[in-house]
């Protein structure tokens, strides 16, 4: 594909071939988006897989791979709203400002910088800085799109721009700011952290580069003639001018530490996609370590690694290793074996222990730790054609919760409210209850041949959180109400 194969006017997209002289209209606006004046305003901008193109009130996304077939109409894969939901997008396609497209399985994923300021900034562009934000978007079809994330970017992302320009940047950051709080630009703005602690010798180096810009005022004017007052008023002027620029930029480079330590750390890809020899790596609640198994022999070589150092540390042998799980305050890894279920405390010198013994010829499986407690684990034992749910401490003591004679598939317990949500496998099902005062009642009809998983329960806001694909084509995130008793698709 050469570079000018493509023509795009106000609302259409031509391709050329030139080897047989063919001249055809691949994409078009139409019906009330041309009827309002919709018109193209970028270039197209093509890539690997996916080619897109901006107008004045939308992004259009393309499969690049359908722009090769000259004798075909260009299928619309993707499209964005700029100015939807008031999130003020209609700038985004403007100067000073990013976009990035992701293809996923089932649409796009669109990351958006709006007002971004430009390189090379004026003094007048310097009102930007501070107002950044990034946006994400995924596209639900061709023709729709919702808002996944938003997050605004401290006025210290733009800061190495501001710096290659003014000397002074975290000086003028900090004044625009304050402006923008005083005046009700944006009183919501927190200029000023409430834990900024200015080490003195910053404040001590400020004070002497102040008094050296004074003393060397007052020796280039010594022989100048200037009344009095005058040159008192220009020694102090210019003192107070060096002091500020200095403990200006020392306030700034502080802000720009203080915030980008605040930045969660991106965690490394090859630590969650190992090698080979390297079993079921879990990542911890806190993001901090990794635990995983790494194949010695006949054996599997337990070990925890720290994702900021990168450094790995043994912490028990063990030959029939299944799976490995964190418990909620990244306190305890909680390992399972062929014949038990065992826990190890990573702060702790106390050897692995084990939590209870699983005797799975009678039918006895683990489903997990307990989301509602960080030393609790379910299981489920069977005897007599029964099922039972029982909630083990790491001590072993062990609470029936609910038996049936259907198979429990998952739990999730409400230690707040003493109820349970279970779901139960049968021959045309696998619903999920709620188990409250000792009753069922169903809250979310599954097929035997959908997809239902039972994720967590936020007792605070009484919100049960499932992934489903029940009436939908793909598996999706959606959250319950024990309140309101209602199922809805989380946005």
């Amino acid at each position: 594909m050469t570079g000018n194969e493509f023509v795009i006017n106000s609302q259409s997209i031509y391709q050329v071939d030139w080897a047989t002289e063919k001249f055809v209209r691949r994409f078009e606006i139409e019906g009330d988006a041309a009827a309002m004046g919709e018109r193209f305003s970028d270039s197209l901008n093509i890539a690997e897989n996916v080619t897109t193109l901006l107008s004045n009130r939308h992004l259009y996304i393309f499969r690049t791979i359908e722009t090769t077939d000259i004798d075909s109409t260009l299928q619309l894969r993707g499209k964005l709203s700029l100015d939807a939901k008031g999130d003020n997008m209609s700038r985004k396609g403007s100067r000073g400002n990013s976009i990035q497209v992701l293809e996923l399985i089932d649409g796009y994923l669109v990351s958006v910088i709006a007002d971004m300021p430009p390189r090379f900034s004026t003094l007048i562009d310097f009102d930007l800085y501070g107002r950044s934000e990034l946006l994400l978007y995924k596209t639900i079809d061709s023709l729709s799109s919702e808002l996944v994330n938003r997050r605004p970017l401290n006025a210290t992302f733009s800061y190495y721009y501001v710096f290659g320009g003014f000397m002074a940047s975290s000086g003028i950051w900090l004044v625009t700011n304050a402006f923008d709080t005083f005046y009700f630009v944006n009183p919501d703005k927190n200029w000023w952290p409430p834990d900024l602690d200015i080490p003195l010798s910053a404040l001590i180096l400020a004070a002497l580069v102040g008094l050296c810009s004074a003393l060397g005022t007052h020796y280039m004017l010594r022989n100048a003639g200037l009344p009095g007052p005058s040159h008192v008023a220009w020694v102090v002027l210019n003192g107070f001018t060096g002091l500020i620029g200095l403990l200006s930029l020392c306030i700034g480079v502080y802000f720009q530490a203080h915030e980008l330590a605040a930045v969660p750390q991106l965690i490394a890809r090859d630590l969650l996609v190992p090698a080979p020899s390297v079993h079921i790596p879990v990542l911890s609640p806190d993001g901090k370590f990794v635990v995983y198994g790494e194949r010695d022999g006949l054996q599997y070589n337990l070990k925890i690694l720290n994702t900021r150092t990168r450094e790995a540390e043994l912490l028990f042998n063990t030959a029939r290793l299944r799976n490995l799980f964190w418990s909620k305050d990244s306190q305890h890894i909680i390992f399972e074996l062929d014949n038990a279920i065992g826990h190890l405390s990573i702060d702790s010198q106390n050897p692995p222990s084990y939590i209870s013994m699983l005797d799975r010829a009678k039918g006895h499986y683990f489903l997990g730790p307990d989301v509602s407690s960080p030393e609790h684990v379910l299981l489920v034992r069977k005897a007599a054609d029964r099922y039972s749910l029982e909630r083990i401490s790491f001590s072993g003591q062990s609470e029936e919760i609910f038996s049936s004679s259907l198979k429990i598939v998952n739990a999730v317990y409400s230690a707040n409210d003493d109820s349970a949500f279970i779901q139960l496998m049968s021959a045309m099902d696998q619903n999920i209850y709620q188990l409250r005062e000792g009753a069922l009642e169903e809250i979310v009809p599954c097929g035997v041949l959908d997809e239902c998983f039972l994720d967590t329960y936020d007792a605070a806001s009484q919100t049960l959180w499932l992934r489903l694909d029940v009436g939908i084509d793909h598996l999706s995130l959606f959250s319950w109400s024990a309140e309101s008793r209602q199922l809805q698709l989380a946005q």
